[in-house]
């Protein structure tokens, strides 16, 4: 069986000073991520490290360097879902579990699939997982852009998203290891002065993510608020599942959330021949993938002067 592995590091109107730092971030990411499954590693382990790596990498809105909500606190969403059985752990609104994903994988195969706030938080504490104090997660950029946000108040986080103010530094990650067997991972800080509480489509299965081995696996990454009106994720799985390339099921599951909800974001997708597809309607988008066949790639793509992007468009302008 191939392997391969496709991640995100966001899509959204990435700086010219920060296409460089999202691009290396994406590289070391899919060198953990790879290292993983080269040493017989699942596809689990794979997306988790990959994910990881991210979350440790100031550039990105996940882990160290999450945004901020409107108090000036971190609160932290993330996701894993096995595609051999369809478990999912997820936890949102966390922000002294040093390592959410860790909490989420606690979580698959539980009753309970979502857990959040100090609930989740004791929870991993009577499970011996590592915590830390919120301030771990903080960065002077990210308090710069706090006081950015507190002095304009966008009235939508939409409008701050399309001003390339944020949000979309998501982070999400989809496996296929030499069993078969698919997994995907997210996570995130959600959105710049977010509602204390808000939580995005990151942890959401069907929304922000879904993976079946029979079939394939998509991560999302965006708008979070339109992402899960649509399902984008099973919106992706499901034209897959019919027989579209997974070029084209990414690209009509974004254009499905532009058309129904006038919505900005960007998908993964791999498909379980270990064929990846990468669509997003953003003017940037950072990725990676590699496979059994495929050299590893990572970078930063322009959207150009089309209306959509998927991989392989002769529009799109690739940074790194």
């Amino acid at each position: 069986m191939s392997r391969a592995l496709v991640i995100h590091g966001g899509a959204w109107s990435i700086p010219d000073a920060e296409v460089e730092p999202h691009r290396r971030g994406v590289a070391a990411a899919l060198d953990a991520g790879w290292a993983v499954l080269d040493q017989g590693g699942s596809a689990m382990q794979a997306a988790i490290a990959a994910v990881e790596e991210m979350e440790d990498d100031p550039a990105f809105d996940a882990g160290i360097g999450a945004f901020l909500n409107a108090q000036g606190q971190v609160q932290l969403d993330a996701a894993l879902m096995d595609g051999s059985d369809l478990s999912v752990g997820a936890v949102a609104a966390i922000s002294r579990v040093r390592r959410p994903l860790r909490l989420c994988r606690e979580l698959l195969g539980a009753e309970h699939v979502l857990l959040v706030g100090p609930g989740a938080e004791a929870h991993a504490e009577s499970l011996g997982l590592q915590m830390c104090a919120p301030e771990r997660f903080v960065t002077g950029r990210e308090r710069r852009r706090h006081e950015q946000w507190l002095q304009e108040r966008p009235t939508s986080a939409r409008g701050a998203f399309e001003r390339g103010a944020g949000p979309g530094d998501t982070v999400g990650a989809v496996a296929l290891d030499h069993h078969g067997d698919m997994a995907t991972a997210c996570s995130t800080g959600g959105i710049p002065g977010k509602p204390p509480g808000r939580v995005g489509d990151s942890p959401i299965p069907g929304a922000g993510f879904l993976v079946e081995n029979a079939v394939g696996g998509c991560c999302c990454t965006g708008w979070g608020e339109g992402v899960m009106r649509v399902g984008m994720a099973r919106t992706a799985l499901d034209m897959l599942a019919a027989g579209q390339t997974p070029k084209r099921a990414a690209g009509g599951a974004v254009n499905a959330l532009a058309t129904r909800v006038d919505g900005l974001a960007g998908c993964i997708l791999l498909g379980h021949d270990g064929k990846a597809g990468i669509a997003f309607n953003t003017d940037r988008m950072a990725y990676g993938w590699r496979g059994d066949a495929a050299a590893p790639h990572a970078a930063v793509a322009d959207r150009g002067g089309s209306t959509l992007f998927a991989l392989g468009d002769p529009l799109c302008k690739i940074r790194g």
